[in-house]
């Protein structure tokens, strides 16, 4: 199932700034939604990924293989969840995490390194923010 990753914090602040945007303007114009997302990128960085089925599969076996002492409850709601959930933040927990795709990306291919990276980049935000991470399946909507 595609997934989709978003930091908590970050991802209510850009909820709350198009809401804004729309009670003023009534409409959803295109450029409330660049303008909303634009600023976001500026002020948090990496705070959602999108990752197709067999991309998330993919990065899960790697990191199993990889065979790091991360926790593994953190590991399968990260890249192997049942359904949309709320990964609490724990520093510990994702501060490892964060280092172990870090180490993971420098072993990957060039695909699989991308993704990895952005998963590190993303996790480092919510160390930034102390933000839990939100796993949510992709249902075409950009939230």
């Amino acid at each position: 199932m595609p997934l989709r990753y978003y930091v908590k914090i970050a991802l209510e602040w850009f909820e709350k700034e198009m809401n804004s945007f729309l009670k003023s303007l009534n409409e959803y114009p295109e450029e409330v939604i660049v303008k909303a997302w634009e600023e976001s990128l500026k002020r948090f960085g990496t705070w959602v990924l999108e990752l197709d089925d067999v991309d998330a599969l993919s990065l899960a076996a790697a990191l199993k293989a990889y065979g790091d002492d991360v926790n593994n409850e953190v590991y399968s709601m990260i890249l192997t969840p049942s359904e949309e959930m709320e990964i609490p933040y724990d520093d510990q927990d994702f501060k490892r995490l964060k280092e172990t795709f870090e180490e993971l990306s420098s072993k990957l291919d060039s695909k699989m390194r991308e993704n990895a990276e952005k998963m590190a980049q993303l996790i480092d935000t919510a160390i930034k923010l102390n933000s839990p991470i939100i796993v949510r399946p992709i249902n075409g909507s950009l939230t």
